[in-house]
């Protein structure tokens, strides 16, 4: 069984999941599931394209990501090359990462976006993104990476892309949605959940989909 989310579901089982979990502690099994530090952002002048947002920071981890992962394509990434006289990127101590939920149209479920900056503002490449803590350890192992996505060779979709924001229209990377309705399902069905509170468990599975991925702790 497969599962999607309409519009008006979507905004609804965010704005809950916000408030029930708004005052929940910050060492809690739920902020290290990712439930904690939304706000809702509703778009400025369009009704129905509103947003679930945080900010949190990440640290730099080198070895997170093995250089046995990247493609060719990305190691001739001019960023990545360095002449005798230049010095190789050094990741900075942290990032600043804003993390979003929206609604995907195509696909009728939460998708997860994203943007690093370093403390100038400047984003960060994608291979400078894959060297800190917000993927889980061994996330990428066997994909194929060039300079805007990471991809699987048997998918038909990259696991990670560069676009825009759905509702900012502004550039971020995010992780594609393909799967998602399959996957939460799962979970909702292995937890014994009847037809009618599907729903209500909706966005709390796909966060656990997502935080076997993403490293959602703040």
């Amino acid at each position: 069984m497969t599962m999607t989310l309409s519009r008006s579901q979507f905004d609804n089982i965010c704005k809950d999941f916000i408030e029930k979990y708004r005052h929940a502690p910050s060492d809690s099994v739920f902020a290290s599931n990712g439930f904690t530090g939304w706000s809702w952002r509703e778009h400025p002048s369009e009704p129905s394209f509103g947003y679930m947002q945080r900010q949190t920071t990440l640290t730099t981890c080198p070895e997170a990501n093995p250089p046995e992962i990247l493609s060719l394509s990305m190691l001739e990434e001019p960023s990545l090359q360095c002449t005798d006289n230049e010095v190789a990127w050094s990741p900075p101590a942290s990032v600043v990462c804003s993390h979003f939920v929206v609604h995907s149209a195509t696909f009728q479920v939460p998708t997860f976006y994203f943007t690093v900056n370093d403390a100038s503002g400047t984003p960060l490449s994608l291979s400078e993104v894959l060297q800190t803590s917000l993927f889980r350890p061994s996330t990428f192992y066997g994909t194929e990476v060039n300079a805007f996505s990471v991809s699987t060779p048997s998918s038909n979709f990259p696991l990670l892309s560069h676009g825009e924001h759905p509702t900012l229209g502004t550039p971020c990377w995010y992780l594609h949605p393909c799967e998602t309705a399959t996957a939460v399902a799962e979970i909702l069905q292995d937890d014994g959940a009847k037809d009618t509170e599907l729903f209500g468990g909706w966005i709390e599975a796909w966060f656990l989909v997502l935080a076997s991925v993403v490293d959602l702790r703040c």
